[in-house]
């Protein structure tokens, strides 16, 4: 407990302010009021893509040189589907760019587990790959997968 006037000392005045020096950098109100450059604004975003294309895998499918449901920037310039098991002819592979068929293949790669087409470019555009995988027993399955050229 203090007593009036015992010590205690009188509070000294704070000394004068003294003015600021000009700033070199910008307050956070001048930067948020500063116009983005050009160069520095954000790029329009890209309209999205309707894309309902179920995939389907068959039996001893192992993966697909185009990922199902992919955006690429350019047309692939071949497929390929690897299986685990030995293909057999009628083997087929058909692409086709939004209903119009562009390659049918056949092509199986010597140890009967790769089927592939090479694909001409056809820009932009979905993509559905058709495909049909046969066995050396005579039975065959059907898939399908797709992509978009943007």
């Amino acid at each position: 407990l203090a007593v009036i006037g015992v010590g205690c000392r009188p509070q000294e005045a704070a000394p004068p302010a003294e003015s600021e020096p000009p700033r070199d950098t910008p307050t956070p109100v001048e930067v948020m009021a500063t116009p983005t450059p050009p160069e520095m604004a954000p790029t329009a975003t890209p309209e999205p893509v309707t894309f309902d294309i179920q995939e389907i895998k068959t039996p001893h499918y192992v993966e697909a040189s185009v990922a199902h449901g992919v955006i690429l920037e350019t047309s692939p310039t071949e497929l390929s589907i690897t299986f685990n098991f030995t293909l057999a002819p009628p083997t087929q592979l058909r692409v086709v760019k939004e209903g119009e068929p562009i390659v049918t293949s056949n092509a199986i790669s010597e140890d009967r587990l790769v089927l592939s087409a090479n694909v001409p470019n056809q820009g932009s555009g979905i993509y559905i790959v058709y495909y049909e995988a046969c066995w050396p027993d005579g039975s065959c399955h059907q898939g399908q997968f797709g992509f978009v050229v943007a």
